[in-house]
């Protein structure tokens, strides 16, 4: 069975004699869930998936509550870049999102576009069969692709990868990816609006926005800009509501303070 995590959490544990294999997400799997359902001989895996990719594109070895296992329940051996440690990477207890699946290639890298040594992050790129062609208006340029996913991750010395996060802010909203820079770019667009930024705030996006030089705080009608927004985004990125400041708030070093 192919299901999420968070509806895998639903269901209540058991034998099922008949469910052999598990395979769900990184995104939500925590090891718990991994121990109650890679029991009996059950084999779980965790895949992965990126946004520019038709198909999977990592899946990890059997898992089991601790530790990846492979072929007869023995750890594997033989690492990334031709390291020889096994197991677990020392202390993350997440699962691993594996290795790519036939067809796919994928790649650590630098800011500088360079390969990364085993167990330091770096952004993932992915290459090969099943990548999109571009998108709508805009097509990739015709060879090889390769597609840079915004997913921050590390190689484990056992050869698979482990997903840390994000190397940038975009967030899910309903099981939509969607980046607040492009919402903020549409409500700056507004004569009204000086500055924005967006923020997911307990399941709903709220757009902070700054009023323009000689307009004043009361001047900036919501519902104006929310109309604005809804004809220029898609549903899923219209803000739930906006919240008119005097300034954005900022870090002793100057940066955004999203907190």
């Amino acid at each position: 069975v192919l299901i999420p995590p968070l509806i895998l959490a639903t269901v209540p544990t058991g034998d099922y004699p008949r469910l052999r294999t598990v395979c769900t997400t990184a995104v939500g799997c925590p090891p718990d869930l991994v121990a109650a359902w890679s029991v009996g001989g059950r084999r779980f895996f965790v895949s992965h998936r990126t946004s520019g990719d038709s198909v999977a594109t990592t899946v990890s070895e059997p898992l089991t509550g601790a530790h990846p296992t492979g072929p007869g329940g023995k750890p594997p051996t033989g690492g990334a870049g031709g390291g020889d440690d096994g197991g677990d990477d020392g202390g993350d207890d997440a699962p691993p999102i594996g290795r790519p699946i036939t067809g796919k290639r994928v790649y650590v890298l630098d800011a500088g576009l360079r390969p990364v040594p085993v167990g330091v992050p770096g952004e993932l790129y992915v290459g090969g069969a099943g990548l999109a062609r571009g998108y709508r208006g805009r097509p990739y340029s015709s060879g090889d692709r390769m597609y840079r996913t915004g997913h921050l991750v590390r190689w484990r010395p056992d050869g698979q990868l482990r997903l840390l996060g994000r190397t940038d802010d975009q967030i899910r909203v309903r099981g939509i990816r969607v980046d607040p820079a492009e919402i903020e770019a549409v409500l700056a667009a507004h004569p009204s609006v000086a500055h924005t930024t967006v923020l997911m705030r307990a399941d709903r996006l709220v757009g902070y926005v700054v009023p323009a030089a000689g307009v004043g705080p009361a001047d900036v009608r919501s519902e104006e800009l929310l109309t604005h927004a809804a004809a220029e985004l898609p549903a899923p990125m219209v803000p739930n509501a906006l919240v008119v400041l005097t300034g954005l708030p900022t870090t002793s070093q100057g940066d955004l303070d999203r907190a």
